[in-house]
């Protein structure tokens, strides 16, 4: 998956309460984290996966 914002590999998906879902790289969500909650259900949450890089 890519990021929906950027286009570059995402890392972590959010599942909104109108049933739709967003992907973000770890950049963009983290900008984005705080107003993501208001609207979230769910989040995959894979960042550590960047770790292991």
């Amino acid at each position: 998956m890519l990021c929906d914002r950027c286009g570059v590999p995402a890392y972590v998906q959010v599942m909104l309460d109108t049933g739709g879902m967003l992907s973000w790289c770890a950049h963009h969500y983290r900008e984005y984290q705080e107003a993501l909650f208001a609207y979230a259900i769910s989040v995959q949450d894979e960042r550590y996966l960047l770790e292991a890089k």
